[in-house]
């Protein structure tokens, strides 16, 4: 089961672009493992920009998997899955 969401979160990455943690409601979230990665079309003929998924796992209690979306330079919570 899974619920989609386009919440805005503060994503934090590394010098190497590792993704390490986001902050999603005001909480802190360190990301275990970059479990997959893809990238979605856009309308280009709209300007809309390519949007990157990445799906991610935490290692927070209880452990969640996550799929965080970059849109420009913006990060959004695109969904969750239980």
């Amino acid at each position: 089961m899974s619920k989609s969401t386009m919440e805005p979160v503060t994503v934090y990455i590394n010098k190497n672009s590792r993704l390490l943690s986001f902050i999603w409601r005001r909480r802190l979230y360190r990301i275990k493992n970059v479990l997959c990665w893809w990238r979605e079309p856009a309308d280009w003929w709209n300007s809309e920009p390519i949007h990157l998924v990445v799906r991610v796992s935490t290692g927070e209690n209880p452990c969640g998997i996550y799929e965080l979306c970059q849109v420009g330079t913006d990060w959004f919570m695109h969904r969750i899955i239980d």
